[in-house]
């Protein structure tokens, strides 16, 4: 899996723990394959990821995306779409 699919999947499983489906948006299309690399592009660069939102654990079921999150906008417009 190269480092595009992995940090997908991440994000993906983040935002699902955040009330998004990221594929069901795209599968709407609420976003397309430009939003979705955008948004990786986003996680890829953040500095603390482990911090910000990688620690599965620690978030569980959350009510809304870290704040620091460089994609927080994204997915809480996305929430209660998909």
């Amino acid at each position: 899996m190269g480092d595009l699919d992995r940090q997908f999947q991440q994000m993906s499983a983040m935002a699902e723990r955040h009330g998004v489906s990221l594929v069901e948006a795209a599968k709407a299309g609420i976003i397309n394959r430009g939003d979705l690399v955008t948004l990786i592009e986003r996680c890829l660069a953040c500095p603390e990821p482990e911090a910000t939102c990688m620690d599965a654990d620690a978030h569980g079921k959350a009510t809304a995306s870290p704040k620091g999150c460089a994609n927080r906008a994204v997915l809480e417009g996305l929430r209660g779409l998909v």
